[in-house]
């Protein structure tokens, strides 16, 4: 993973960006390069609360990981909780409750998780079928 010390910088992010890799390639070899790899790989605002443009990108990228890593917790507890409850799990119910992005529609699945008596009942009186969407 890009910034845990092996060597790779990780996302850059912002309207230009490419000037981190134009930037490293001015460098050249040797310490100064291998600093600005460091400084990349760990890149955080210098100035919070300036709204600059490379804030504003980084608060994004974070903000976007954070949902989605608080949706995939919220999509392994309904199947935890039905997998304690020895409800069968198909396939096809895992990669679409795993799939599901919205948190509002993993909470309501979480709630019926602790009641339903088949898997399948997750998605009673959700309307649409589509996996990735929800």
């Amino acid at each position: 993973m890009p910034g845990q010390g092996d060597g790779e910088v990780g996302p850059v992010v912002g309207p230009h960006q490419d000037w981190a890799e134009i930037i490293e390639v001015g460098l050249g070899e040797g310490p100064a390069r291998d600093y600005w790899r460091k400084l990349m790989a760990t890149y955080t605002p210098i100035f919070p609360g300036n709204n600059t443009v490379m804030e504003e990108a980084w608060r994004k990228v974070h903000a976007d990981g954070e949902a989605k890593g608080e949706a995939k917790g919220e999509a392994k507890a309904v199947l935890r909780v039905l997998g304690a409850r020895g409800i069968e799990v198909s396939e096809s119910v895992r990669e679409r409750v795993m799939a599901c992005a919205r948190l509002e529609m993993l909470e309501t699945w979480l709630d019926r998780s602790l009641t339903v008596a088949s898997a399948e009942e997750l998605f009673a009186g959700d309307g649409e079928r589509g996996s990735g969407s929800v």
